[in-house]
């Protein structure tokens, strides 16, 4: 005990500002403490101050980092989770002289929606997708939509409800609240509809965007098709609340690039990485070859990790990532366990070299495939994909120029990448504080 509370202070004095990414439990404890003040916070202090609120199982990083460019409240800090003692936290952070706040919000088990949605009384919910992003917690897509849909259930008459015309189950929520729905997506029946991509390239992406019976073309810095989704999430809650499109436009090309979503960096030797490694759910599998298949480049390297909460056979969907690597990439090397093999097998069957495709189980085993390729340079493409705890950022890290020397497997430090950690290029196994060990998972 007198070592644990030791620990406790020396986290807190040598990590002023991370320390919550160490005391996960400790800090998750203080929910109803936190929810009390943020309740009563929102309700006395904040109560005519617009909140858009964000839900939705992928692109709501994305949807809320445009947002609050738009409304220029990307300088206000927030926390760096989207749930629990983190919301609150968020919601204390408001300030009461700006008239909106835009706030993300994530769940990963039944029934914590409905307080979440009672603490920020929303005036505005964007929807972005429903997918099969925690399929332990959510078995079905039906009870993932029931929870989720807890936030539109909390709007008011005069609220809005923006959702992405194009999924079925975000859709299927309309019903379920009195608020005014507008939809955003591909298809031509949304209000506020991406018609063509007219741009693909290393640079970004250029899409047409239609509404009220106009046409814009827009521009945005990030890669894949898929992200439009959260930027249309994005323009048309801008553009209800009577910003002019052409003001958005202009917010648009400098949106920052999200932390192992999608991340592109350019190496000194001219070689691109994509850091795809924040989720690990099959859609974003699907989205990152696509991403990696379209990017320019001689030598693509696809360097892949298992996939997180698989809600279907393993043997059949690992075989469809064989066949999407093998199409979009001429190096494999696969981290994790004996399910990828199956995608090694097939990768071979449609055309791969075996001598180019390698299998470890750890991080450095990547690093170590890397090293003995030949050196890297112009014309050589890196993704980096993996799930969340298994921390593959570390390999985007190594590829900048970071010293790698943490190779655990498992991490539950609090954060989806390895970039705010403070242990980036230390041994972290070799840190002696209860609180550190405790995250560390190793088998």
């Amino acid at each position: 005990m007198l070592k644990r509370s030791l620990d406790f202070f020396e986290l807190f004095i040598k990590y002023p500002s991370t320390y919550p990414l160490f005391l996960r439990k400790e800090y998750d404890a203080l929910w109803p403490v936190l929810n009390f003040l943020a309740s009563h916070y929102r309700k006395w202090v904040l109560p005519k101050k617009k909140f858009i609120v964000i839900v939705g199982s992928l692109g709501k990083t994305s949807t809320r980092h445009a947002l609050r460019k738009i409304f220029l409240l990307d300088k206000k800090k927030q926390s760096f989770s989207n749930y629990g003692s983190c919301l609150a936290e968020n919601v204390l952070r408001s300030s009461p002289f700006d008239p909106y706040d835009v706030i993300e919000v994530g769940v990963d088990r039944v029934g914590e929606m409905a307080p979440y949605a009672k603490l920020l009384r929303p005036d505005i919910v964007v929807v972005t997708s429903i997918k099969s992003d925690h399929h332990l917690a959510f078995p079905t897509l039906e009870i993932t939509r029931k929870e989720k849909v807890e936030m539109l259930k909390a709007l008011p008459p005069h609220g809005i409800a923006i959702l992405n015309g194009d999924d079925p189950n975000v859709l299927w929520m309309r019903q379920h609240t009195k608020a005014r729905i507008m939809t955003f997506g591909f298809q031509e029946h949304n209000d506020f509809q991406a018609q063509v991509v007219t741009s693909h390239k290393s640079s970004g992406t250029q899409f047409i965007l239609r509404a009220n019976n106009q046409t814009h073309q827009l521009k945005i810095p990030f890669l894949g098709d898929h992200r439009i989704y959260a930027i249309l999430g994005a323009v048309a809650c801008a553009c209800i609340e009577g910003k002019p499109v052409e003001e958005i436009s202009k917010h648009l090309p400098y949106l920052e690039q999200q932390d192992s979503r999608l991340e592109v960096s350019h190496l000194e030797s001219g070689a691109v990485v994509i850091d795809d490694s924040s989720k690990g759910g099959w859609e974003t599998y699907e989205s990152a070859l696509s991403t990696l298949a379209q990017y320019p480049g001689k030598r693509k390297i696809a360097i892949l990790g298992n996939v997180s909460e698989v809600s279907i056979k393993p043997g059949p969907l690992y075989r469809k990532l064989g066949e999407l690597a093998a199409g979009a990439a001429s190096q494999l090397t696969l981290i994790g366990d004996d399910n990828l093999k199956k995608v090694k097998a097939e990768a071979k069957r449609r055309g791969m070299p075996p001598e180019n495709i390698v299998f470890g189980s750890r991080i450095s085993d990547a690093v170590d495939a890397l090293k003995k390729l030949s050196p890297l340079g112009k014309g050589d493409v890196i993704l980096v994909k993996g799930r969340g705890r298994n921390r593959f950022s570390r390999i985007a890290l190594w590829l900048e120029g970071a010293d790698l020397v943490c190779d655990v497997k498992r991490c539950n430090i609090k954060t989806e990448n390895c970039r705010p950690c403070p242990f980036v290029g230390k041994d972290v196994t070799e840190v002696n504080n209860t609180f550190i060990q405790d995250l560390i998972q190793e088998p």
